[in-house]
């Protein structure tokens, strides 16, 4: 198994393997050197052809996860990580495979998003999600809307059918319906396990055998918020982010993950760093500083995944660019 996708990360045994003279360590004072460009055309990194190598990483979030869930959260991953992995063995793009995933998470009462999602204060449901195309710097978002199954759909035909990259509330709801995306009542949305919340947010990431990497988020938000807030989810860079290089999406308290830009500044640390697991390390050490509280997961172009968190468990499931599988609840 690469060492990116051990396991036996520091979150988890309490040790690094470091290089103090390496800038890429990323430890204490040492500045992450910021490579440039930072959007990459997918055209100009892609090997010419088809390549053979896929991959997925997918989270169903960090947050504290009771022993009693973890089970059908691990099953939860797994299920939609291999449909969305059969996608990819079919030669299906980064973006139809992260989106496939979310929806088969958004359906799963178990997640906070879709049908699972906390309701706010008023007793209302308002979710958010991204996806994003990291070969030519696009994306897709919507924001505090209503009444529809499949957050992460909508998000994808903002992307797909408008000149713009995110709508939000009424409008959004609005838009979704006018593009037939069929009213889902907000009684559907609310269930048992929406209302004791342990957990945060979905995401995935995807390799292609195109070399394309895409990445996708989507969420209820954070339980009996106000109506109208918005977190980190659906804004590019914080909830989710990719580019031709590698990609990530977050999980946790949305305005410290906004505070750090967690998804671009772990992006920007695997474009650097070879070990995409170091680089969501550096996410979490950035959440420490503010004391701020999350996870991410991470995927480089070459195959190899990563994760990090600093919440009690974050739930995690992965196919790695040498085929190695795994799917766990842990810290």
């Amino acid at each position: 198994m690469q060492r990116a996708a051990r396991e036996e990360s520091d979150g988890q045994n309490g040790t690094e393997r470091t290089d103090p003279t390496d800038p890429s360590d990323l430890h204490g004072s040492r500045v992450l050197r910021r490579p440039r460009p930072l959007c990459y055309d997918g055209a100009h990194i892609a090997v010419k052809g088809v390549t053979t190598m896929i991959a997925l990483i997918i989270h169903g979030g960090a947050g504290k996860w009771p022993e009693n869930k973890h089970a059908r959260a691990k099953a939860g991953c797994e299920a939609a990580r291999d449909a969305a992995y059969r996608l990819l063995q079919n030669g299906a793009s980064a973006l139809d495979a992260v989106e496939e995933a979310l929806r088969i998470l958004e359906d799963d009462p178990l997640f906070n998003a879709g049908t699972g999602s906390h309701p706010n204060a008023a007793g209302e449901i308002e979710m958010d999600a991204i996806i994003v195309d990291g070969s030519g710097c696009r994306f897709g978002a919507v924001a505090a809307i209503q009444k529809v199954q499949h957050p992460i759909s909508v998000a994808r035909r903002v992307m797909d059918a408008t000149p713009h990259c995110l709508l939000a509330g009424c409008g959004g709801t609005q838009f979704a319906h006018e593009q037939g995306f069929p009213e889902y009542r907000t009684e559907l949305l609310r269930t048992a396990d929406s209302a004791s919340p342990s957990q945060d947010t979905v995401g995935a990431v995807a390799l292609d055998s195109q070399g394309r990497i895409a990445a996708a988020t989507s969420t209820g938000g954070t339980a009996n918020k106000l109506p109208g807030r918005v977190g980190d989810s659906p804004i590019f860079g914080c909830g989710a982010y990719a580019n031709g290089l590698a990609g990530a999406s977050a999980t946790g308290v949305g305005e410290d993950l906004m505070r750090v830009m967690m998804a671009r500044s772990v992006v920007d640390a695997a474009c650097v760093d070879p070990d995409p697991s170091r680089a969501a390390r550096h996410g979490v050490r950035l959440l420490d500083e503010i004391h701020g509280t999350g996870g991410i997961i991470c995927l480089r172009r070459e195959g190899a995944v990563g994760f990090a968190c600093n919440t009690p468990a974050m739930a995690v499931a992965f196919i790695d660019g040498q085929g190695t599988r795994a799917s766990f609840v842990k810290a």
